[in-house]
């Protein structure tokens, strides 16, 4: 019998043993740390025992003693293998365009200089040239 596990990112990560995602190593096949995760270039094999980039239950178990890699306890089914372990994409896709969209506004308001004291009500889009050709487009 063959068993896989799947669910949204934070409930994998948790039941795989690896701690938030804002640390350096927060993916839960690979051991790509933060500062080349945008370099596409790249390749982080999800199994691979020779060059071991990538995570095994039994590194994450090894790992989560000295709470190395951002591994912060042992998997909880240590009987599924990580090639097993498969994030529900709806979540994912869903959840980076969200972080996209509030980090573009949030840089809209920083550039407006607008203060989050403003009440909606009196918020008037015209003195803020940003957020106004942000809504315009």
């Amino acid at each position: 019998m063959e068993f896989f596990l799947t669910g949204d990112w934070k409930f994998l990560a948790t039941v795989c043993g690896i701690g938030t995602t804002n640390q350096n190593i927060a993916c839960i096949w690979c051991l790509c740390p933060r500062v080349v995760r945008h370099d596409i270039s790249r390749e982080w094999p999800l199994s691979d025992k020779e060059t071991k980039v990538s995570g095994t239950i039994d590194s994450i178990k090894k790992d989560s003693i000295s709470k190395k890699n951002n591994c912060q306890h042992v998997p909880l089914f240590e009987f599924i293998p990580m090639d097993h372990v498969i994030i529900d994409t709806l979540h994912l896709f869903l959840r980076i365009p969200d972080v996209l969209l509030d980090n573009l506004i949030l840089a809209l308001k920083t550039s407006d200089a607008i203060d989050k004291r403003v009440a909606f009500a009196t918020f008037d889009i015209a003195n803020h040239k940003y957020m106004h050709r942000f809504l315009k487009y």
